[in-house]
């Protein structure tokens, strides 16, 4: 039996991060859903799963400093990075259209993101934790008024249908992601040709 590459992401199936990773890695990956950014850190210390794939900056967003920290607590080290571009996707039930759409559900920052396509449509924005479970709560409530705002994979994971593409504001939206492992794995292949440095200076009053 062929050996299927482990890669440890945070969120649900059909999240930004798995999106992004797939691309990044060959059709014989098998993503691993993490509730949380310490779980893939986690996993991969463990060696629950060969590689972690982790956001570490967002052009609009900035940096993910929660992941800086792990890294840096961590015995893991960054053998790849990869940059993606987000297109957000209006996500409905099969049969609804976009006329029917009242209110879209998803995390703060795509509705923030996808603000003057909303406005346009008269949709109200709904704020949720995550982009792929709101496409998921949207495939539970079967609501032709109700809309998810997420990847085009989760149209793959649950039963939705892409209602409009790419209907964020900003086309140049994009987030970086770092690949690591733990320190004792990186491949001998890999080439050390960036650096990142941390530090820390006095914090006192003034």
């Amino acid at each position: 039996m062929t050996h299927k590459t482990k890669v440890a992401f945070q969120g649900i199936r059909g999240a930004y991060s798995e999106l992004s990773l797939r691309n990044y890695f060959d059709d014989g990956v098998e993503p691993v859903s993490c509730e949380s950014f310490d779980a893939v850190f986690t996993a991969v210390a463990e060696k629950a799963v060969d590689f972690g794939y982790v956001p570490v900056e967002n052009s609009i967003a900035g940096t993910v400093v929660e992941n800086y920290d792990l890294l840096l607590a961590s015995n893991t080290v960054v053998i790849g990075e990869a940059y993606m571009p987000i297109r957000h996707m209006l996500l409905g039930i099969e049969g609804a259209t976009l006329a029917q759409v009242r209110e879209v559900h998803s995390h703060p920052q795509a509705l923030s993101q996808c603000a003057v396509f909303l406005k346009k449509h008269n949709i109200r924005p709904m704020a949720t934790y995550d982009t792929a479970g709101s496409a998921k709560l949207i495939a539970e409530w079967q609501d032709p008024n109700k809309a998810a705002i997420a990847s085009e994979l989760c149209a793959d994971y649950y039963p939705v249908n892409i209602l409009e593409r790419e209907i964020q504001t900003n086309s140049t939206n994009t987030t970086r992601f770092f690949v690591i492992v733990r320190s004792d794995q990186k491949p001998g292949s890999v080439r050390a040709e960036k650096t990142t440095v941390a530090f820390k200076t006095r914090h006192y009053p003034g």
